[in-house]
């Protein structure tokens, strides 16, 4: 299982989970207040094996954000791939907004 929670500060933060939503095609969307979950299960018939993706969004408020990104479940290089691509979708649309994103380096 692989972990990495993400910081994003930036202004208009609320934009933030619509554009995820836009493209994290496939995924299942949970909302409870100002927290948001997103998942994903891929299943390969082949090694009878479930990757589950969980992305978990954390509105704070004053501009500021908490997202862990969770990767587990099947083979270590699916997880890797997995986790690399939500985390490079969040330094994109953090680019494209001017917001500030630190990774915790787990």
């Amino acid at each position: 299982m692989k972990k990495t929670t993400v910081l994003i500060e930036g202004r208009d933060l609320s934009t933030l989970t619509g554009t995820m939503e836009g493209r994290l095609k496939g995924y299942y969307e949970y909302f409870y207040n100002d927290t948001f979950i997103f998942v994903n299960e891929d299943r390969s018939s082949r090694a009878n094996e479930a990757l589950m993706s969980v992305i978990i969004v954390f509105l704070m408020g004053n501009g500021q954000g908490e997202i862990d990104v969770i990767s587990g479940g099947g083979p270590e290089i699916a997880e890797d791939c997995s986790h690399r691509q939500v985390i490079q979708m969040l330094r994109d649309i953090c680019a494209s907004n001017r917001w500030t994103l630190v990774e915790d380096g787990a």
